[in-house]
Order: structure tokens, then C-alpha cells, then sequence
């Protein structure tokens, strides 16, 4: 069939000749690094076909003379017409092939490679995962799972019923996209660095809920779906699936992570009208609905006794507030207020629900999100106001979960108190994001009602019900210690070992423009241990030396990001009006902390051993990066700064006080933890011992470090001079507006580095 057809023959090896061709020319691009236009090499093979192609039709339409009759292959059998086909249609398709991947190959280097590289220097999460997760899916070439490293970190999720179908979509996203997570339980799933939507499928049914990978990495990563059939009880609740989490008020956030149910929560706050139905249907009279509130173990007092206290302004029975047995006049939509825990439980049980527990209460309440919402909330001084009011509603469709009245929650919280939460119109507005108790017989103006409905119950999830006591200290009384002490306190830090043998070398970093990176690389602490004490430098090419050298503590975020790539590029451009003007920032990377994670997973104080060894560690590696910048010849040590973060802020009174090299200090979000370490290193002793001039800018409604308790007891501890330490606030949370800290940065270190 092969030997009397020579059509077969040359398109054979026409198309073997070709993919040679094609192979060859993608080697020459390999190991020259360049592109070969495909349309050069497909124009002559294709003309080189359609001459062939030419002659056999020309000879075909020819008369042939008898002699070339002798010498014409035989009539083509069906079997090597068949073969002719295959054979062209096999060269075309090659053809379109090459072609296609050419088309592919541009849209590559012209379009997607170009967008993604933007899209990254805008910190645009989506645009860079959707599209690297597209192309390398469609292409599976590793240069997309690179671009999909610099965006994501790989976490667990797990549900409590297996099988259930993940999927995730981003928070700006308008498209509202769903990216497959697969089945739970998910192991080493990658997860992008931003506010997500996780979504739940399991059959016919569907639960979401927000998220960070942040949590999930700390940890918060399993969730708990409501028992299957549950249904919805309308627009007036949300439901809010339970979860593995642990409490992120201050003074709470260092405890273990517990289990709590799913539920539905009330959109808004019990109001005057509602309980008022109580009242009438003899709700404080009936013992059945009081039985919650009568097992209470810190109750004293019997139903009848306890009950004869419940007067309102008249004496009758009711909320403090009422008269006469009813809401003021014109107040029946305000929030039902004057009422104790006992009231408010008697009232859950009433309609058939529960009071919130902390931990419920503080998943639906958008804490991390204050700033958002709180300041439109009503914390007035002035009066209540009906519930509902749009303008209060937090990114969860909750009302009023700020300010109006406080929430009694099912919490104990030491003795006869339970937990109240969210602040009144007659509290600051920082007080939303604050743990609250008080005696569960207070009836306050300002104590009020938001109700749940649990959809599960368990033994499980009794760690959730269980006290809740908040570690709250007051730093203004607690005893400080004599200079003998400190002292030795401090020499532990003097501790390590001095060799530099500093080895530097420079680290690309993309779209640094005239930003030099130096990867510093110093002996260890301990001088035997082998290891490295790394450090990065940061200066622009284009300033002139002496650089003024900017020492750098970061936030907790970097005991949990090990992608080096990423912290380089971020802290490139958040710190490029520093740069820009003469410094140099130096940052270690310190214990705990990017390459040198370890066991601790979290910066919060406890009061062991480890804990202070790990604090010894950061002081004396801060110390050896302070004497590594003394011997810059290209830097000004004499114009030496501290710039802190968050944890950096808080670490700031340890760190400031042990060594006094430093002449300014800014703090970007900083305060005292409630948390107790061991004496050694309680950071309040330190504070005194501070000297140089340090300005702290924080948020007001911080979640981390409230401002009466924390923020202003560290201003007020600061042994810095009056006149050489400020304290800014402004109405955001655990952040400070960029334009702000800019100014305020900029001007504080120029006004105490004159020298």
C-alpha cells in the first residue's frame, strides 16, 4: 500500500520533517533564550506543500504519453485513498496545532503575564490566582504555580461531616466567581491572602461564611454544619454556621480554641413592643420559662424574692425603664432595656430561644470590622433609638449589634456576673470591641436582648457555654521594681554572642525601581548552634549616603507567613516614603518568624518558660542587629530609629528600655497585653525605662489594644519626657490611615533626629 503510493510517502515524511522542524526551532528558543516567530517557519512548509500539492494535480490533468503510463504508480486501491486522507488531515491538524500554541505562546507574553505582574504590584489577589489557576490548569506550566506561591498559603479546612463540596470566592469580588476546594476534610489546600467566602455544598443544601486564611491558619479551620433537613426560619434571622474558633476580645484572645454550635441569630434587638407580649402572656409569674435563669449556681434568692425586685419606675413589675407595667409612650419600637440576665433568659425561653454565647455572639458581631460600622452606631450619650436604623448594620446584615443597648450573652464571667456585649448609646464607642460583664441582677439602662436559636446541641459544645473570664489587668496599680532588679533583668539580654561575621549579599525583588534589598546573613545568638541571624536592608540607590538606619519589628503576621518573597515586595512598598527620603530600613528576621518559625504559633504573653526564652531571644537578637548597624560606614548610627508594628508596638517597651541606642521611636498600633508572662518580662516594668523621644499611633476601636486599658496606660507608663512623647488616635481599628501614619512618621523622626 506504502510502495505504489507515493502521496502516502511524501506526506509521511513531509509531517515528520516538520514536527522536526517546529521541535528544533522550540530547542533554539530554549537555550538562547528567544522567540522564533512560528508564522516563518509555517509559511514555507505550507509552500513547500501547496508546490507539491501543484504538481501532482498538474500531472493528474495532463495527458500522459505512453511511456509515462508505464512508469505512473497503479490506481489508488480504497485502502491508500484512505490512507492519503488520514495522512492530510493529520498534516493539517499539525498544522492548526502549532499555530494555535503559537497564538497561545502570545497571549502569554503580551497579555497575561503582563496583567498578572501588575495585578500583583497592586496587591490584586484575585485578578493574579484566577488567572495563574486558569493557565495552569489549561498548560500545567510551573511558571503560573510560581505566580499562584506569591499569593497563597496552603492550609487544612475540615468540616464536622465528610464529603461536604468546598468552594471559595473573594470579598471584592463583583463576578462573585466560586473557585473549587474540593471534598472535606481539605488537607494542604492553597488559599488566597484575602477576605474570603467560604461556601458549604452538601446535597441540595448550601451554607456560607466569611473568612481569613489567617484564622484557619492559627487554627479556626473547622466548621460545623447544621444538622442536614434544617431549615431556615426566615428573614428575620441569619444563620450562621458553628466553627472551631477561639475569642478575639482583648484579654480573651491568648484561649484555647472550642467548638461552638450552629445557629440563628436575631437581626435585631428585643424592643419594648415584643417583651411588652411577655408581660402580658404573664411571663414573670410563669416558673416554667424562669427555669434557666433559676439553675443559675450564683443565684441567691428564690423565684418570688427575685421576682419583687423587678420594679419598673412605678413599681410595677417590668423593665427599670417602663411605668406602670409599660414601654414609655412613643418608645415601643426602642430596644427593651432595664432588665438583668435573669429577664433576658426567662424571655429566651419564653419565645422557645436561647441568650447568645461569647463565642456566638462574637462571630456574628464583625469585630475585626468596627470601623466600618461603629461610628455610624448610636453611642450618642443622648437617648436610644428605634431599632433597625440601616445606617447600623454590620457586613453581616446584624443591626444595632453595636451601641443602642448592650446584649446580655449566656456567658458566667466570674462570680454572680454574665458577659454583656456590643456597648449602649450611654458608653464610648470603643467599648463595642471590649469583653463586658456585669452582676446578672444588674438592670442598667443600657442592658438589653438580642436572642438565638441553637440548631444543634452536644456535649461538644460545652466548652462555648463554659465561664468566660477575661484577663484584664490595671496597669496604672500594678507594683513596679527597684533598679537592682531591672537590672538584672535587663543584663539577661546582654546575653549572646557579639561575632558578627556578617556575610551580605543583594536580593532581587520585583519592581523594586532604585530599592536596593541586602540579605544580611550574621552568626547567631548562641554562638554554637550553627545557625544564622538574617536580616534584610532596605535604602534607595538614588538618596545619598549616610543612610539614617530605621531598626524594624513586625507584626504577628510574620510568625504565621513563611513566603519571604512576599514580605520583601510588601514591605518594598509600604515603606517607600521612608526610603525615598534618606533611610535605610533594617529588618531581622527574628525567632518565630518567617525561615526561623518554630513551635510558637502565637505572640501573645504566657507565663512560661518558653515564652521568656523566646522574649530573650528577640531582645538579643535586636541588640546584635543594633551593633551589626553601628558598623555601616554607609549608615548614621547616631541617627538611629525604632519603627514597630502591632506586636512590634507592644515588643517596643521591652526592646526601647534594654538598649538605648535608639533616638526615635514611632509605634504603628501599640499597647500592653493582658495577658501575664513571668516577671522577667513583663513588658509594663520595662516601659518606665524608656527614654528616647516615642510617638504611638492607634486606632479607637481597636480590638487588640483597647484605649483605656491598654493604649493609655503604656502613654501614661512611658518614661520619655512629656514633651518628647504624643499619642494619636484616630476613629479606625487596628490599623492607622496610610496618609496619617506617612505624616506623622515622616515629621517625628525629622524633628528628633536633627543632630
Amino acid at each position: 500500500m506504502f510502495q505504489n503510493n507515493q502521496y502516502a510517502r511524501f506526506l509521511s515524511g513531509y509531517i515528520v520533517f516538520t514536527i522536526t522542524l517546529f521541535e528544533a526551532a522550540g530547542i533554539l528558543e530554549s537555550r538562547f533564550d528567544t522567540t522564533i516567530d512560528t508564522v516563518w517557519i509555517l509559511c514555507p512548509v505550507v509552500v513547500v506543500f501547496l508546490l507539491r500539492l501543484g504538481t501532482w494535480i498538474y500531472a493528474a490533468a495532463s495527458s500522459p504519453s505512453p511511456k509515462q503510463k508505464a512508469t505512473q504508480p497503479k490506481p489508488s486501491t480504497s485502502w491508500s485513498k484512505a490512507l492519503n486522507l488520514v495522512l492530510g488531515v493529520a498534516f493539517l491538524g499539525m498544522l492548526g496545532f502549532y499555530l494555535v500554541s503559537e497564538d497561545g505562546t502570545e497571549v502569554l507574553l503580551e497579555d497575561v503575564l503582563p496583567e498578572m505582574e501588575d495585578a500583583l504590584l497592586r496587591d490584586d489577589v484575585f485578578t493574579v490566582y484566577s488567572h495563574a489557576s486558569e493557565w495552569l490548569a489549561e498548560t500545567g506550566n510551573p511558571l503560573f504555580e510560581s505566580y499562584l506561591d506569591k499569593v497563597t498559603s496552603r492550609g487544612d479546612l475540615f468540616t464536622n461531616r465528610e464529603g461536604v463540596e468546598l468552594f471559595f470566592r473573594f470579598y471584592n469580588d463583583t463576578t462573585k466567581t466560586w473557585f473549587p476546594l474540593g471534598p472535606s476534610p481539605n488537607l494542604g489546600v492553597r488559599l488566597p491572602y484575602s477576605y474570603l467566602q467560604i461556601k458549604f455544598v452538601e446535597g441540595e443544601e448550601e451554607y456560607t461564611t466569611w473568612t481569613h486564611p489567617y484564622y484557619i491558619f492559627e487554627g479556626s479551620n473547622k466548621f460545623i454544619l447544621p444538622p442536614k433537613g434544617t431549615q431556615a426560619s426566615g428573614d428575620e434571622m441569619l444563620l450562621k454556621i458553628g466553627a472551631k474558633s477561639r475569642l478575639s476580645f482583648p484579654g480573651l484572645d491568648h484561649l484555647d480554641h472550642v467548638e461552638y454550635s450552629p445557629f440563628e441569630i436575631a437581626r435585631m434587638e428585643v424592643t419594648n413592643e415584643e417583651f411588652f407580649e411577655f408581660v402580658r402572656d404573664g411571663g414573670y409569674l410563669n416558673e416554667d420559662w424562669w427555669l434557666g435563669a433559676n439553675q443559675d449556681p450564683n443565684k441567691t434568692m428564690s423565684h418570688v424574692e427575685m421576682i419583687a425586685q423587678m420594679k419598673d419606675a412605678t413599681g410595677s413589675t417590668g423593665p427599670a425603664n417602663w411605668e406602670y407595667g409599660r414601654p414609655p409612650r412613643g418608645q415601643e419600637q426602642f430596644p427593651v432595656t432595664g432588665v438583668s440576665w435573669y429577664e433576658a433568659q426567662a424571655y429566651a425561653s419564653y419565645k422557645g430561644m436561647s441568650l447568645p454565647t461569647v463565642h456566638q455572639w462574637a462571630s456574628a458581631a464583625s469585630l475585626g470590622s468596627a470601623s466600618r460600622f461603629v461610628p455610624k452606631s448610636n453611642f450618642s450619650k443622648n437617648q436610644m433609638q428605634n431599632v433597625g436604623d440601616s445606617l447600623t448594620i454590620n457586613p453581616q446584615g446584624l443591626f444595632d449589634i453595636a451601641g443602642n443597648v448592650r446584649e446580655w450573652a449566656h456567658n458566667q464571667a466570674g462570680g454572680g456576673d454574665r458577659a454583656v456585649l456590643g456597648g449602649c448609646f450611654l458608653d464610648d464607642d470603643y467599648s463595642f470591641n471590649d469583653y463586658y460583664n456585669q452582676p446578672a441582677m444588674n438592670r442598667s439602662i443600657g442592658n438589653g436582648i438580642r436572642l438565638v436559636r441553637n440548631l444543634d446541641s452536644g456535649p461538644r459544645y460545652k466548652a462555648s457555654m463554659d465561664p468566660v473570664f477575661v484577663a484584664q489587668r490595671d496597669f496604672r496599680s500594678l507594683p513596679g521594681i527597684s533598679e537592682d532588679v531591672f537590672e538584672i533583668y535587663r543584663a539577661r539580654f546582654d546575653d549572646y554572642n557579639k561575632t558578627l561575621d556578617a556575610q551580605t549579599k543583594r536580593v532581587p525583588v520585583a519592581s523594586a525601581g532604585p530599592v536596593v534589598v541586602e540579605r544580611v546573613e550574621l552568626a547567631d545568638i548562641d554562638g554554637d548552634s550553627g545557625e544564622i541571624l538574617p536580616a534584610y536592608v532596605f535604602f534607595d540607590s538614588t538618596q545619598k549616603a549616610p543612610y539614617k538606619p530605621v531598626i524594624f519589628f513586625p507584626g504577628s503576621g510574620a510568625i504565621h507567613m513563611t513566603n519571604t518573597e512576599i514580605m520583601l515586595k510588601d514591605r518594598v512598598e509600604d515603606w517607600d516614603y521612608l526610603l525615598a527620603n534618606g533611610y535605610a530600613v533594617i529588618h531581622p528576621v527574628y525567632t518565630s518568624t518567617y525561615e526561623k518559625e518554630d513551635h510558637l504559633k502565637s505572640d501573645y504573653p504566657v507565663a512560661t518558660r518558653d515564652y521568656t526564652e523566646h522574649v530573650l531571644s528577640w531582645g538579643r537578637e535586636y541588640k546584635k542587629v543594633v551593633d551589626y548597624i553601628v558598623t555601616r560606614t554607609d549608615m548614621d548610627a547616631e541617627k538611629l530609629s525604632y519603627y514597630g508594628v502591632s506586636w512590634g508596638g507592644y515588643m517596643a517597651n521591652i526592646l526601647l528600655a534594654i538598649d538605648d541606642r535608639v533616638r526615635a521611636a514611632v509605634l504603628n498600633v501599640a499597647g500592653l497585653c493582658f495577658q501575664p508572662s513571668e516577671p522577667s518580662v513583663e513588658s509594663y516594668i520595662y516601659t518606665p525605662r524608656i527614654s528616647c523621644p516615642v510617638i504611638m499611633l492607634n486606632g479607637k476601636y481597636d480590638v487588640f489594644f483597647p484605649l483605656e486599658t491598654s493604649q493609655n496606660p503604656m502613654f501614661e507608663l512611658l518614661g520619655t519626657p512629656d514633651k518628647d512623647k504624643k499619642h494619636y488616635v484616630y476613629p479606625s481599628g487596628h490599623y492607622v490611615p496610610r496618609d496619617r501614619l506617612i505624616e506623622e512618621h515622616l515629621g517625628w523622626l525629622q524633628k528628633h533626629l536633627k543632630n
